[in-house]
């Protein structure tokens, strides 16, 4: 648990980060609607989504899954959203001038730029999320490497990073990348980090499939900034049941070379 020094400087920090943004897309997009009480406070709503995700962040370990779930969706949804407009906020001002000079009044530039900044944002919007909910692609990489014995041409690794399984990616996606790298046959699992967001209490039943890999050398794990963020030691003492060897700064000897984690 951070001490409460850190917890105010952090959510000072969410805070002032939520004002500055929700500040500017109100100045964009709040005249597109008529001034009322609910745009008042639907904006409020919103701009307390984002420093409600800092919050859930920090306390990740302790929420159960069947709130975090749901607030993580809500605040990082609407985090991604408010990206994409930020993006685009740009492309509105510069579309004014050019809608101007096609013979529109100031007042129809003014609006219709907004109107399509905002609309191409929500596809921006659409298109990533579509990209980020779909399973994850095999990438194949061939690499050549001058010492590399010959006999152990053809040594095929699978590399996973960054799975980042907790409030909202889950056993599925865990099984999906599980089943992809089994079809590959490969003779090495490396996991370089970043693989889970939570305790193990919350997660051990989502991480299951992880027990599935096959691998001729084995599976390990090297660990990302993230499983600090989570209980380290439980982790470490966790993911051998599941057949992943954890190397803090430690080598394993393996045929064909020594695999070294950090």
């Amino acid at each position: 648990m951070p001490t409460w020094t850190d917890f105010l400087l952090y959510m000072t920090g969410a805070l002032g980060v939520s004002a500055l943004v929700h500040g500017v897309l109100a100045a964009w997009l709040a005249p597109l609607w008529p001034a009322s009480r609910l745009r008042r406070r639907l904006l409020a709503a919103l701009a307390t989504l984002f420093p409600l995700g800092m919050l859930g962040l920090l306390f990740m370990n302790s929420l159960p899954r069947r709130w975090a779930t749901p607030l993580s969706w809500l605040s990082f949804g609407w985090a991604g959203v408010c990206y994409f407009l930020l993006l685009c906020a740009p492309v509105s001002w510069l579309l004014q001038p050019v809608l101007r000079r096609l013979g529109r009044s100031a007042d129809h530039a003014r609006r219709r730029s907004r109107q399509l900044g905002g609309a191409l944002a929500l596809a921006l919007v659409a298109y990533a999320s579509w990209q980020g909910l779909r399973p994850p692609a095999t990438v194949v990489r061939k690499i050549a490497l001058d010492r590399w014995p010959q006999a152990k041409d053809g040594y095929r690794i699978a590399h996973i990073s960054d799975l980042h399984v907790g409030a909202t990616i889950g056993r599925a996606l865990v099984q999906t990348v599980v089943d992809a790298i089994n079809r590959q046959a490969v003779d090495l699992v490396v996991i370089t980090g970043d693989l889970v967001d939570g305790s193990v209490a919350s997660l051990a039943a989502e991480l299951a499939p992880l027990a599935q890999l096959r691998s001729r050398d084995g599976v390990f794990l090297a660990l990302g900034n993230h499983e600090y963020f989570s209980p380290t030691e439980d982790w470490v003492r966790f993911l051998p049941s599941l057949g992943v060897t954890v190397l803090r700064n430690q080598l394993a000897a393996l045929p064909a070379f020594d695999l070294v984690g950090i």
